[in-house]
């Protein structure tokens, strides 16, 4: 089964069953210790399931099989640095998610930055680190918790995004309107 049709599967199983599936699925992820995505996507989708049938031991352990799902330093950083213990196992799921998504040469929108482009993604000081176009800032660090609260991904309809991509379609629009 894909993760999230698991996921499905073990939501509508009787609560009886679903304490021992949900322990068989994250043992069987334990024991392959090489499907990052899959572990991460099952767990995204069964989080509320897990913590209600792990309870407390719920973020020890999902933090210690997505660590063994991978060899990745920079994957392994970003488990390591979401707070599996201090948050909820759905909020720091959703920040794994977000720092996950990022990449070298992704626009990014901050609120008080403007648009800008992910240079590199620093997994010793677990850092992000964004050049912004407008007024240009270059080299701005974000810790891994900056970067999950303040950049979003950039929409490729964002005015900004079609900017810095198509400058005369812009002038162009300028003009018209």
């Amino acid at each position: 089964y894909a993760a999230k049709e698991l996921a499905e599967l073990l939501a509508e199983a009787p609560a009886s069953k679903s304490r021992d599936w949900v322990n068989l699925v994250l043992q069987a992820y334990d024991k392959a210790a090489c499907d990052f995505e899959g572990a991460y996507s099952f767990m995204s989708a069964s989080w509320e399931l897990i913590e209600k049938t792990l309870q407390t031991a719920a973020a020890q352990m999902v933090h210690d099989i997505l660590r063994k799902t991978t060899k990745d330093r920079l994957l392994m950083s970003f488990v390591d640095s979401v707070g599996f213990g201090s948050r909820s196992l759905r909020e720091a799921l959703a920040r794994l998610g977000c720092l996950v998504a990022f990449h070298p040469h992704m626009l990014v929108l901050s609120a008080a930055w403007g648009l800008g482009e992910i240079q590199r993604i620093d997994y010793f000081n677990r850092r992000v680190t964004v050049d912004f176009f407008s007024p240009p800032r270059r080299g701005h660090q974000f810790t891994y918790d900056a970067a999950c609260e303040t950049l979003k991904a950039a929409p490729e309809s964002h005015i900004l995004v079609t900017r810095k991509a198509d400058p005369a379609r812009v002038e162009m629009m300028i003009k018209e309107k």
